[in-house]
């Protein structure tokens, strides 16, 4: 990863030092990177950390190219990515343990092992004492009658080699101990890196709650069951407060969720007016949540001003009702913030 990085960092020079506040985003990233793979993100978090060195080297590509908009859309993608694999990989958990060393202080084996054999020069042991010897110096074969009683003996050995539960038993290398167990913080079955409430454990293994108050999330959005609130000055009244503690709950229990705030207008006024007005109230709602707890990489804002009406605006009813904002849950690796 490292020659990863400086292969990254060479290629960025030119369009760096055109624009030094992205060079300083950029080297950022890679620097989150760097952390989140030391960590274990390889194990804990591979998509995450897989999306945003993609993102990143696309930036730096496409930059290069003279293509800024391109540029800043992939890094919009990959810091996320960079925060949500450090997120995801605590390193208490995630990175790769080093194979402990024995320590001096071990139990030593009942057979001295260690020490070279005595005997000749040839690497021979001479017999035991009182063995009745060739002329070669090899022992003679033992007497009949030790023979016939060889086998039944009792007596245990003494060379700690042998015997069961000897202490120093050689049965062979222990066999593999298998893959380490991937991390699994909530113990529902269900690892990490695949589970989308990883803190939360629930039936069904990966279930999350669905219900929060005042929203339920589904698939594609977060349904609010009561609308979000804003005076002229962008000021929320309490249950409108107390909803969007439940959108940071939701975010929080759903590590890799990010969701972007869609204001909407109704058709009165002027189309650009419109259009402004509710990119205002989409970052203000943006950094109301973010105020709240929300990381500011996981809540886009995006005013669509009288683009996409829900009802007629022939109507102060309809107008009403176009007059919204909603939380639409997007991909990690879609547009920019």
């Amino acid at each position: 990863m490292r020659g990863a990085l400086i292969a990254l960092t060479a290629s960025c020079l030119a369009a760096c030092m055109a624009d030094p506040g992205w060079a300083r985003r950029v080297g950022s990233i890679e620097a989150t990177l760097a952390a989140a793979e030391s960590a274990g993100a390889m194990r804990c978090a591979p998509r995450e950390l897989a999306l945003g060195r993609a993102h990143l080297a696309f930036a730096v590509l496409e930059r290069e190219r003279g293509h800024r908009s391109r540029a800043d859309e992939h890094l919009a993608v990959a810091e996320p990515n960079a925060d949500a694999a450090v997120y995801l990989s605590p390193a208490q958990r995630c990175s790769d343990h080093p194979i402990q060393e024995p320590t001096d202080d071990a139990p030593a084996s009942s057979g001295a092992l260690d020490d070279p054999p005595a005997g000749g020069s040839d690497g021979s042991s001479p017999p035991p004492s009182g063995e009745p010897q060739s002329e070669e110096g090899a022992p003679d074969p033992l007497p009949q009658q030790a023979q016939q009683g060889a086998g039944t003996s009792e007596v245990a050995p003494e060379d700690g080699l042998g015997g069961e539960g000897a202490p120093g038993t050689l049965d062979g290398p222990p066999g593999p101990s298998g893959p380490a167990p991937l991390p699994d913080q909530d113990l529902d079955g269900v690892p990490d890196a695949s589970d989308e409430c990883p803190a939360v454990r629930g039936e069904g293994g990966a279930a999350c709650p669905e219900s929060y108050g005042g929203l339920v999330v589904r698939e594609d959005r977060l349904m609010l069951l009561r609308p979000i609130v804003l005076d002229a000055d962008g000021v929320p009244d309490e249950r409108t407060l107390s909803l969007l503690r439940s959108v940071v709950q939701a975010l929080a229990d759903r590590p890799r969720m990010i969701i972007e705030v869609g204001a909407h207008t109704d058709a009165e006024g002027s189309e650009l007016e419109n259009l402004a007005e509710s990119q205002r109230r989409a970052e203000r709602t943006r950094d109301l949540l973010v105020a709240a707890g929300a990381s500011p990489l996981r809540v886009r804002a995006r005013g669509y001003g009288e683009e996409l009406p829900i009802e007629s605006n022939s109507t102060a009813e309809g107008r009403a009702a176009n007059r919204r904002l909603e939380l639409r849950r997007v991909e990690a690796g879609s547009g920019g913030l």
